[in-house]
């Protein structure tokens, strides 16, 4: 989030319009009930996933951005609001930590995080193995399904093989030829 969206004053009146739309009672978060309440946005909702959106001036607000304008406070350039309630309606600056987006994307539920969570192989219960680039793989399961392919497969290859060696067979006799050849060179400079 940009920064120059904190400088912005509120007058009066759009303090009192949006604190009319928040809901102080709203729920409980069963993932961290010690939070508190939740401060519910009963307004629109802007986005697909249920944050609530605010407008002043012709602009859009996201309402969980609204009270850290009002108390003065700027969003750090490069962070991002991560709600720890789960609750996205929830504008509470209690309930809101600034995070990287990468740390807000691994405690979210999304597939992408719940996948990050796993240190098992949900195959064969088998470690992971990491990758230079960060990406990581079960190898029992790899090897086997290695496997699986070339008994699947093993009549093709061969098949592909020999009908490889019947195209190209003269080249193959004169790589052959040549590598002997060279073979006998090398030992014959060695006895010298």
């Amino acid at each position: 989030m940009n920064s120059r969206k904190n400088r912005i004053d509120f007058d009066e009146i759009d303090q009192k319009r949006f604190w009319s739309k928040v809901d102080k009672n709203g729920p409980i978060p069963i993932n961290c009930p010690e939070l508190g309440n939740c401060w519910a946005w009963i307004a629109k909702k802007g986005t697909s996933d249920g944050y609530g959106i605010f407008n002043i001036s012709n602009k859009k607000y996201l309402a969980h951005h609204v009270p850290f304008i009002l108390l003065k406070i700027i969003i750090p350039n490069g962070l991002e609001c991560d709600h720890l309630c789960r609750f996205t309606s929830c504008v509470n600056p209690a309930h809101i930590e600034f995070v990287t987006h990468k740390i807000n994307s691994l405690r979210s539920d999304s597939p992408l995080a719940q996948n990050a969570r796993k240190d098992k192989c949900p195959k064969c219960n088998g470690n992971f193995d990491f990758l230079k680039n960060g990406g990581r793989f079960c190898n029992r399961c790899f090897v086997k399904k290695k496997k699986e392919y070339r008994d699947n497969h093993r009549q093709y290859i061969n098949d592909y093989a020999k009908e490889y060696r019947e195209k190209n067979n003269e080249q193959i006799r004169e790589k052959d030829k040549y590598r002997r050849l060279l073979k006998k060179w090398c030992e014959n400079a060695y006895t010298i």
